[in-house]
């Protein structure tokens, strides 16, 4: 249809405001085309960046209320433990005492038993 010089371009001026120099620049239809497909793919690129940005900053958020939150809870479970370590040694020294106790009464139902069979 169109000749090698009658094929279609596109011409971009630049005329400055301050002095009279004009800059013209003849593009071909085909130089437009792949100028805007890459101006698409890095704005399409620009786009999934910036949402993977999003969600990874809200991962982030997420991971670091969940962090917040073991470390409270850990400190909770910490204080828990604590408390019954103590009660445990509170437990462990009641029933020494109950031991010891325990182990007079044996020495003296011994006692008592020896008497009784000596006398019968």
């Amino acid at each position: 249809m169109f000749s090698e010089k009658q094929r279609k371009e596109y011409t971009f001026q630049i005329i400055p405001h301050v002095s009279r120099d004009i800059f013209k620049v003849g593009l071909s239809k085909k130089i437009v085309k792949i100028i805007i497909s890459c101006l698409l793919i890095g704005l399409i690129a620009l786009v999934g960046s910036l949402c993977y940005y999003y969600y990874s900053y809200n991962n982030s958020l997420e991971r670091i209320d969940n962090l917040i939150l073991f470390k409270e809870k850990n400190k909770e479970l910490i204080s828990n433990n604590q408390y019954l370590y103590n009660e445990l040694i509170e437990i462990s020294n009641e029933t020494e005492k109950i031991n010891k106790v325990l182990n007079q009464l044996k020495k003296e139902d011994y006692k008592i038993r020896k008497i009784i069979d000596f006398n019968s």
